[in-house]
């Protein structure tokens, strides 16, 4: 029980300045400009969609191999296809 009095003693430190850290609505929010729509833009166009045909291309060639192996030569084991009822 005493370290829950401490501890409660202790509070006010941490929610002291608490007003100082957190800020309203409209302080956070930053107005969109048109650098941020051009640096954006420029992300999108030159990488991210580069990125997405690429490992596309990638894709698909891994796919194309995987239909080129053939399965494995099938062999019958005796304790293989036993119906029992």
């Amino acid at each position: 029980m005493s370290k829950l009095l401490k501890i409660k003693q202790f509070r006010h430190i941490f929610t002291r300045n608490l007003s100082e850290y957190v800020k309203t609505v409209e302080q956070q929010l930053h107005p969109p400009t048109e650098s941020n729509f051009k640096s954006f833009k420029f992300v999108t166009y030159f990488v991210c969609i580069p990125l997405w045909l690429i490992s596309m291309v990638y894709c698909y060639k891994k796919e194309q191999e995987a239909h080129h192996e053939k399965p494995p030569e099938f062999i019958h084991y005796p304790y293989m296809k036993i119906l029992n009822k």
